[in-house]
């Protein structure tokens, strides 16, 4: 059956070249979820649509096709890309790579798009702030939400599991967590740097069965 979507909200997360002249490109976009497409012609140097098709502009896209893989037919920009540079730059990639990596395909989350383009306006001025709270979003999105239940003693100690979730620890350990620095991280309160660097702790373990063994490469670039 013949596919047809028109104007969806799109960023790119991911494009490479295909064949001799054209790109693969992949979109999160707000209607679909992530959804792949050819952009024919637009690997050729002068190709207007190339200069387009850059990462972290919202784009509206018109795709239409018979297979997974559908064509590109239209794209224009409904905004300036915001400019990254260093860290910034590297934290929004490695918000793309987390997408890619995790979203399965035409799987819609409307949430998760409007915090991706949370995070992308906050990446200039509160970056890991910003990495935090995505996560905890995405996670959530995703079925792999962090639940706070199981902790009931701000001074006590705590292991996490993906699987099992928190278990209290019979003595402070480097490797927990400390109850009242999750209480913080259940509430959103991550403006102390030690809770963010517990947040960043957390979802990382958390992550790990959803990224199943797959490589973020900025991750190693990231503080």
């Amino acid at each position: 059956m013949r596919q047809k979507h028109d104007h969806l909200n799109a960023y790119v997360l991911h494009a490479r070249p295909f064949r001799e002249t054209s790109l693969l490109i992949d979109f999160f976009t707000q209607e679909l979820g992530r959804i792949s497409a050819i952009a024919k012609g637009a690997y050729r140097g002068k190709s207007s649509t190339r200069l387009l098709l850059q990462p972290f502009r919202l784009l509206a896209v018109s795709l239409q096709g018979t297979t997974e893989l559908l064509t590109l037919t239209q794209v224009e920009s409904l905004s300036l890309a915001p400019y990254f540079e260093g860290q910034a730059l590297v934290c929004g990639l490695y918000l793309n790579e987390l997408l890619y990596h995790t979203l399965h395909r035409e799987d819609p989350h409307s949430r998760l798009f409007q915090a991706y383009q949370y995070a992308l306006n906050a990446l200039p001025h509160h970056q890991a702030l910003a990495l935090r709270e995505f996560e905890l979003t995405l996670l959530e999105e995703l079925g792999y939400g962090i639940h706070f239940e199981k902790i009931t003693e701000p001074t006590e100690y705590y292991q996490y599991d993906p699987q099992r979730g928190f278990q209290m620890l019979k003595h402070e350990s480097q490797t927990g967590f400390y109850g009242e620095t999750l209480l913080q991280i259940s509430q959103g309160d991550l403006k102390d740097a030690a809770v963010l660097n517990a947040a960043k702790k957390l979802t990382r373990l958390a992550l790990a069965p959803v990224l199943n063994g797959k490589e973020i490469r900025s991750r190693e670039l990231l503080f």
